[in-house]
């Protein structure tokens, strides 16, 4: 078990491969995604490890994170500056805004007019962000958008979050958090009672809220104004002792197929907490061929490009197997192939998207700057 610390950032100097290893991690996660849909869902790949959902968890725990850790600044700002307390918000929500908003619109337009199945029947639910709720009523996965129910989670947590950590009294803000934890497995145990499709279980911003709180009770305990060592030592020793064992049984079930009522309500906590403690692991940097891995810069590449990446997948995939259906394309050799196509393809295409569109704009950022943080300076997504 490592030393603890309440550090708000990494050694002078070192601020750099810190972040590179959060990007790194992003790579790791949008992987996972590829994965899940690149193969069949009854390939060996996906029957023994539930790839997609591991992704898109240890995306949450990221955004949990870092978002919290901005906010916290944001605050402390704010306590220091009254009067800076809502444009700190203001640029919050700004920045949010630029990063996420153009090019999920841009997609979402370009889709509709290719007529791409599900979007222009859903257009109202994507749109306003709450195709979260229409996949929960459906009990289903409608055409080609089934993977943006997640955007529709981090929208609705926007919308709440900064609230929560700005206002909330600073001596019940830790226990708010693992209360938010916590009512993610209690919602999936009794929806699962209560006969609750899986999906609804599974998506509802609510169902996301042990990722989402774990990234952000991590940023608390990190944080220099807010944590401390006796909390961040009692969430490494969470994470690892009560995540790892937990995290061993959901993946047994899975590969066995068994107990899918359990799987539901233990599966996304157990990942929340190995992925609390492998971002935590991140920001102090990890060392031998994992920390050179994470750092080297194709792969915070990819981790920078990871949006683009997911948002692309998807769609990329639905149309691969229609050239295909309909003879322009000769069908993969095999299953590596397709994968290869749909992840070579969206990498090709996030490239295009990130250097002609989105990165022009993310540079508009720099007019809405937050104050220069002590820890990390990367952005949620």
């Amino acid at each position: 078990m490592r030393k603890a610390t309440n550090s708000g950032g990494p050694e002078a100097g070192s601020v750099s491969a810190h972040v590179a290893q959060l990007d790194g991690l992003r790579a790791f996660a949008v992987l996972c995604v590829l994965i899940q849909h690149g193969f069949p869902d009854q390939y060996v790949v996906n029957r023994v490890f539930p790839w997609g959902d591991a992704g898109v968890r240890l995306f949450f725990v990221l955004s949990g994170f870092l978002i919290t850790r901005i906010l916290l600044d944001c605050r402390g700002r704010g306590e220091r500056e009254p009067s800076a307390r809502g444009i700190s918000l203001r640029h919050f929500y700004i920045r949010r805004a630029l990063r996420i908003l153009p090019v999920y619109f841009f997609v979402l337009a370009t889709m509709a007019l290719l007529d791409a199945p599900g979007v222009r029947d859903s257009w109202i639910w994507l749109a306003t962000f709450t195709s979260n709720f229409l996949f929960a009523s459906l009990g289903s996965w409608p055409g080609f958008i089934n993977h943006l129910w997640t955007l529709a989670v981090e929208e609705q947590f926007y919308l709440i979050w900064p609230w929560v950590i700005a206002f909330v009294p600073r001596r019940t803000l830790v226990m708010v958090v693992i209360a938010t934890v916590v009512s993610a497995p209690v919602w999936r145990a009794v929806s699962v009672e209560m006969g609750h499709n899986a999906i609804a279980t599974s998506i509802l911003t609510i169902s996301c809220f042990d990722s989402l709180g774990m990234g952000a009770l991590l940023a608390i305990a990190r944080h220099a104004s807010y944590g401390s060592p006796m909390l961040l030592d009692s969430l490494r020793r969470a994470s690892l002792f009560v995540g790892v064992p937990l995290f061993i049984v959901a993946v047994g079930l899975h590969a066995e197929g068994r107990f899918a009522a359990v799987q539901l309500v233990i599966r996304d906590l157990a990942m929340a907490l190995v992925f609390t403690w492998v971002v935590d692991r991140a920001c102090d940097g990890f060392g031998g061929w994992i920390g050179r891995l994470l750092a080297w810069r194709p792969v915070r590449y990819v981790g920078k490009i990871s949006y683009g990446i997911y948002l692309y997948h998807r769609f990329l995939r639905g149309f691969l197997f229609i050239l295909v259906t309909e003879g322009y394309l000769p069908p993969p050799s095999s299953y590596l192939t397709r994968f290869l196509r749909i992840a070579l393809g969206s990498l090709i295409i996030a490239m295009l998207s990130w250097h002609l569109f989105e990165a022009p704009i993310n540079r508009l950022k720099r007019k809405f700057p937050y104050e220069r943080a002590a820890g990390p300076e990367s952005e949620p997504i």
